[in-house]
């Protein structure tokens, strides 16, 4: 029904790919995407306001259009028969928003997502008929660097063949949001002296602790793994939060305050490695004795993925805990 994305871990590991072998990288977005390709069901529509005529009458879409669920999947199959078909270019069949073509002179990799488009190429001369093809046929618009990405600030660096990425403005904006321009910085993002699971607490606003939770999810997954743990602790009382647990969302955004630039690197490796760190708490929640798995991958050195999430069973030791979050790492 919906139009196929990458995960977050794919796009840093295919942004890592292009770190190392793209010297050449734009990012591009189609406009109007949606009313670009044919419908194919028989939908109707009444008439929209403004029309002058008989308004018993109602209108057949011709083409997709935006609020209806498949419009996005259409688009996505037009642009990928496209790419495939007209500009030669090769589908993955584990990513299939991950298009590559290689010929003699190098390689060209393409990410979507949805109608937002990042293209890397070993040079210019061997991408630029990609992006000629993709301007004429859906008069994509185009940045000569990548630039915001879903919400993610992606700075590339040419010389040290590096992108690094970070959202900057999403914390500005939550530091607005909450009055916290002016608090006083702290250098963690919890404070062990807290005891978040304090009953006697007074019960906070729930619309907004699940506001600033949905929020620093976002930030935790896109670009700063170093608050994961504390988020996903808090994330847990979005049913019934107290003031307790609210300050420690604030001590949160007091430390990305004081972070605020912080980020993940993505850079080229001399050899391409895949290294993953595992570990696992046991015996430290006293609620429901469910363990903790925490993981990151690195590609070449860059993360590219983490998780911190409770485990499904019961760890009666140490060792069956590790191995727990090694299987679920895996």
């Amino acid at each position: 029904m919906f139009a196929p994305t990458p995960d977050l871990g794919s796009i840093r590991a295919i942004l890592t790919m292009m770190a190392e072998h793209c010297e050449f990288k734009v990012q591009g977005d189609v406009p109007n995407a949606f009313l670009i390709p044919p419908i194919d069901v028989d939908i109707y529509m009444e008439l929209p306001e403004g029309y002058v005529g008989d308004r018993s009458k109602v209108c057949k879409l011709l083409k997709g259009l935006y609020g209806t669920k498949q419009a996005s999947r259409l688009f996505y199959h037009e642009i990928s028969d496209y790419l495939r078909n007209d500009l030669g270019m090769f589908r993955s069949e584990v990513n299939p928003c991950l298009f590559t073509l290689t010929v003699p002179d190098g390689t060209v990799i393409v990410l979507m997502y949805v109608d937002d488009i990042i293209i890397g190429g070993s040079s210019e001369s061997i991408t630029q008929p990609i992006i000629t093809g993709l301007t004429c046929k859906y008069n994509v618009r185009w940045s000569n660097r990548i630039g915001l990405f879903l919400g993610i600030q992606c700075e590339v660096n040419d010389t040290d063949r590096t992108i690094t990425m970070c959202q900057p403005h999403i914390v500005d904006h939550l530091l607005s949001k909450y009055n916290l321009e002016n608090a006083r910085n702290v250098r963690s993002s919890a404070n062990p002296s807290v005891d978040i699971t304090d009953e006697k607490s007074p019960p906070a606003d729930e619309g907004r602790y699940r506001e600033a939770i949905g929020k620093l999810l976002w930030i935790a997954r896109c670009t700063r793994p170093d608050i994961l743990f504390r988020v996903i602790q808090l994330a847990q009382y979005v049913s019934k939060p107290t003031m307790v647990q609210w300050g420690a969302i604030l001590h949160i955004i007091r430390y990305l305050g004081t972070t605020r630039d912080y980020g993940i690197v993505l850079n080229q490796a001399p050899s391409h490695t895949l290294t993953l760190y595992t570990d696992a708490s046991h015996g430290d929640r006293q609620m429901d004795r469910k363990l903790v798995t925490g993981y990151v991958l690195f590609i070449n050195g860059s993360p590219v993925d983490w998780c911190s999430r409770k485990q499904k069973s019961i760890a009666i030791s140490t060792a069956e805990a590790e191995y727990v979050a090694i299987s679920d790492s895996l």
